[in-house]
């Protein structure tokens, strides 16, 4: 496993879906106020 940060881990996630979007339209974790991982 490659050491990397939540940004880089959620694009490689992006890009393994079947229907993948641009980041533009994808909120990332660190600026999400909803994010899952539960990080406040």
């Amino acid at each position: 496993m490659t050491n990397r940060n939540k940004t880089e881990l959620f694009r490689e996630f992006v890009r393994s879906l079947p229907t993948y979007q641009p980041p533009t339209e994808i909120p990332t974790p660190e600026s999400s106020e909803d994010d899952p991982s539960g990080e406040s």
